[in-house]
């Protein structure tokens, strides 16, 4: 939700909030039923918890299931099924050949997209970066088409950051990441932090390990090899040694397969941390 109220301050700077709704387009053609619909979910709900200005949320999807997610959640004005369920090279083919001119005929006041910028959209364009393999080198150990596919999208998250009104980012680390790997050329026109709020980052910074007997962590992940799960698992093990007196539990949110978790559930057992773990 936090992110929904950023969200404002974009529509704030963009839009005159003196309409009676201010329509938001988003670009949800990327996102699945993973971590990427999870943020998604959490811009809207903030979105309509905030009264600032009455907003019209129009969601763009390809995936049958993050259409269903959103419209079950009663969150956006519309949902437009567009590529359903198509193969990824053809997803990417029509968001650059043909979703501008598709997003023009909405007539939206902001256009808000994943990871990638959209080009031909007459409206101001923010796009959120919650993907940090959009700044790393291509895999090249996969075929042709996908790699195609991965350079399309790469190149779109590079347009955003010299191209679009607004960036916002989930994390300073990335970033920082995207900066390294790619220099703005008119520099970024506005940058939001998404995340935990300062106050409650001094907070916690301050709390002894005396002052709390359990302490409830939450990864919302997935199976991917670039989102470094035993990292996390490792950091579970560090807390339980250095806090024993802190009765540590992680809860992992994901899509859960078990055999592409098998490494990470080895590694959990071999570090004696997966009693500690909720799945």
């Amino acid at each position: 939700m936090i992110a929904g109220i950023a969200l404002i301050r974009v529509c704030a700077t963009f839009s005159p909030l003196n309409k009676s709704s201010t329509t938001v387009v988003f670009n949800a053609t990327s996102l699945r039923p993973d971590s990427g619909l999870t943020v998604l979910l959490g811009v809207l709900q903030g979105l309509s918890k905030q009264d600032q200005v009455a907003i019209e949320a129009i969601v763009i999807c390809s995936s049958k299931e993050t259409a269903e997610a959103v419209k079950t959640q009663g969150l956006a004005s519309r949902v437009v099924l567009r590529c359903k369920d198509a193969s990824l090279w053809r997803r990417q083919w029509w968001v650059t050949m043909s979703m501008g001119k598709f997003v023009n005929s909405l007539k939206p006041d902001l256009f808000f997209s994943f990871n990638q910028f959209v080009g031909g959209v007459k409206a101001p364009q923010a796009v959120y970066h919650l993907n940090l393999i959009r700044f790393m080198p291509i895999d090249s150990n996969q075929g042709i088409v996908h790699r195609l596919v991965e350079w399309s999208r790469n190149r779109g998250a590079k347009l955003a950051l010299q191209q679009a009104d607004a960036n916002v980012f989930e994390s300073n680390y990335l970033h920082e990441c995207a900066s390294k790997v790619h220099t703005p050329q008119n520099g970024i026109a506005k940058v939001i932090y998404i995340g935990l709020p300062d106050d409650l980052i001094d907070a916690s910074s301050k709390l002894k390990s005396s002052d709390a007997h359990s302490a409830s962590l939450i990864a919302i992940t997935n199976h991917n090899e670039h989102k470094d799960n035993a990292t996390l698992i490792r950091v579970l093990h560090s807390l339980v040694e250095n806090y024993p007196a802190v009765n540590w539990r992680l809860k992992i949110a994901a899509n859960i397969i078990s055999e592409k978790w098998k490494p990470v559930k080895k590694l959990a057992m071999e570090l004696g941390v997966d009693n500690k773990i909720d799945w």
